[in-house]
């Protein structure tokens, strides 16, 4: 059973992939409000999020992944 700590990455995790999608998203449209421009910011907002959730869950992936490499190693270690 994981622990409560395990709970508290997971939101931190959640919240971290839902502000970086929509804080840019509200800059768009912020920029786009303030300059007349619409619809230009607010695609690029919607882009730049999208581009850095699949930057955010590529680290995620990776930070995974070495951490497994680690458990096996320790788990053929053992005696």
């Amino acid at each position: 059973m994981p622990s409560v700590a395990r709970y508290g990455d997971y939101i931190g995790l959640g919240i971290q992939i839902a502000a970086s999608m929509v804080l840019p998203l509200l800059g768009g449209i912020w920029l786009d409000g303030y300059l007349n421009t619409t619809p230009w910011f607010t695609l690029g907002g919607a882009l730049l999020g999208i581009l850095s959730v699949f930057v955010t869950i590529f680290k995620l992936a990776v930070t995974a992944n070495k951490q497994s490499e680690r458990d096996a190693r320790k788990r053929n270690s053992k005696p």
